[in-house]
């Protein structure tokens, strides 16, 4: 009897494992029945060197490190943790409290076990929280989350006052897509907003760039770095700005042509301006709590959202360069002289002769 039992035990595992062998992978994205066998799932889980050199690229960027992931609950915990961020997608405006959180992480941005291959979990146009659509094709996935958020309180229609009580008033930290579409700056009224290139010629947004050919795991690809350190120095990934549509071959630096350079002086100008004001604390560089008239205000915000933008012009070169002339203007403050190189005759020459600029 006991020797029966033995056999049969054996029998059960063995059609357990020829039931699991058998099983159905994901149904494909052309809706074909699937793939039996363990073939389906081999076309993700192979030897395939591609993949880890992914996943290590992935590990040297900021979405899979730091401590932000701990911004578990709403509103935060939809662009913070992976969870949120798809809970977000399927009902915007609620991702909810996650109580397990993850990093940003493949399944974040893929969903190959719904989709059946590796295409992204979304690229559909996206409605801003500063209000208008950007549809920057796979850019599109990116800009769910690097926008500015709506200030509150908005910033009052002249003659009145704004009155802030936080000290983390403005745009938040990852207005990017607002600055590259060329939206979602303070713009007073009687100046002139216009856009570089970068807003309408750039295909695919942020990945033309920021996911460019990599090097090793250290910039481009899927670690999505531009910046990087080889050698004892830092270096910079211009792969994306030289492709044959673009800047072909011309850029050696994202400070082409001195825009950077310009833009930081507009920037710290601004900076030191609202410090002498007292609307910007100079050790923080945080709001100060008052009440402040449109033209402080609103050069507040448009410092605070070029700050946080990070690419110091490159995004949108001739936006940014609006905002930050705009509002040291609005300040009484003049704006810094550069060179007649960056005047707008010379930037339309260079453009026509290479097709495009920053």
């Amino acid at each position: 009897m006991r020797k029966m039992c033995y056999y049969l035990f054996l029998l059960l595992g063995a059609c357990a494992l020829l039931a699991l062998a058998g099983c159905e992978g994901p149904t494909g994205p052309k809706g074909d029945p699937g793939v039996s066998g363990v073939a389906g799932c081999m076309e993700c889980h192979a030897e395939n060197t591609g993949i880890i050199a992914i996943g290590e690229q992935w590990a040297s960027s900021l979405h899979a490190t730091g401590e932000t992931v701990n911004r578990n609950t709403p509103p935060c915990s939809g662009c913070h943790t992976n969870e949120g961020f798809i809970a977000n997608l399927a009902t915007p405006g609620s991702p909810g409290t996650i109580a397990n959180p993850s990093h940003i992480h493949c399944f974040t941005c893929h969903a190959p076990h719904t989709n059946g291959d590796f295409r992204l979990r979304t690229s559909a146009p996206v409605d801003l929280m500063m209000g208008g659509v950007v549809d920057i094709g796979h850019g599109n996935l990116c800009a769910n989350c690097h926008q500015a958020r709506t200030p509150s309180p908005l910033i009052a229609t002249p003659p009145d006052s704004t009155k802030i009580t936080s000290t983390r008033w403005g745009p938040h930290h990852s207005g990017q897509t607002n600055i590259l579409a060329g939206t979602g700056g303070y713009e007073f009224a009687g100046f002139n907003y216009p856009d570089s290139p970068h807003a309408t010629v750039v295909t695919n947004g942020c990945p033309s760039c920021h996911m460019a050919t990599p090097v090793g795991v250290a910039a481009g690809g899927h670690s999505m770095n531009l910046a990087y350190e080889s050698e004892g120095s830092e270096r910079q990934l211009t792969t994306g700005c030289n492709v044959q549509d673009c800047h072909f071959g011309a850029v050696t630096s994202f400070d082409y042509r001195g825009y950077q350079t310009e833009i930081e002086g507009l920037l710290v100008e601004l900076h030191d301006a609202l410090v002498a004001q007292g609307i910007l604390n100079a050790s923080t560089d945080l709001a100060v709590a008052g009440k402040y008239p449109e033209a402080q205000i609103g050069s507040l915000y448009n410092y605070l959202l070029v700050e946080a933008d990070r690419s110091e012009g490159v995004h949108n070169t001739q936006y940014t360069r609006a905002l930050l002339e705009s509002s040291l203007q609005k300040l009484g403050v003049a704006p810094i002289a550069f060179s007649p190189s960056y005047h707008t005759s010379t930037f339309k020459r260079i453009m026509c002769s290479q097709r495009v600029g920053f």
